[in-house]
């Protein structure tokens, strides 16, 4: 299976199309995805809600990491750590991208940002993730 194939159901899952999220490239998944500030990804005071931003940064995590796993397998986050550095307003656009860092046997070490705008934008979070590898699902 190609890497775009193996992306679609990852973004057609049910919280990341209520939210908008989008392939920031849809030929490449590992450029990460972006998403807008409106809906249920907005807050009662009109910025961004924290939860939907952690949805989208585990899809970044879980995007950097598909090229390298098998067929058979599937990654699982076992710890996640983010910095939330500044609000996103209703109506922006953020961007969140992961970064393979490391890839063994059974765990998988990412890194994600998200910026408002594009990847050179105002910095909104920064992200460690630990993924196990494990068989995946049929």
């Amino acid at each position: 299976m190609d890497i775009v194939a193996r992306a679609r159901p990852v973004l057609e899952a049910a919280l990341q199309r209520s939210l908008g999220a989008e392939l920031a490239d849809p030929a490449a998944p590992t450029g990460g995805l972006r998403f807008p500030v409106t809906g249920p990804a907005l807050t009662l005071a009109g910025r961004l809600n924290g939860a939907a931003l952690a949805v989208t940064i585990e899809t970044a995590g879980y995007l950097a990491v598909m090229p390298t796993l098998a067929e058979d397998e599937h990654a699982v986050t076992n710890t996640i750590s983010t910095q939330y550095l500044r609000a996103a307003r209703a109506g922006e656009w953020v961007h969140v991208s992961g970064t393979l860092d490391r890839r063994s046997r059974t765990l998988a070490f990412v890194s994600v940002l998200s910026h408002l705008g594009g990847p050179d934008g105002d910095l909104v979070a920064q992200t460690q993730i630990t993924k196990s590898v494990i068989a995946r699902q049929r």
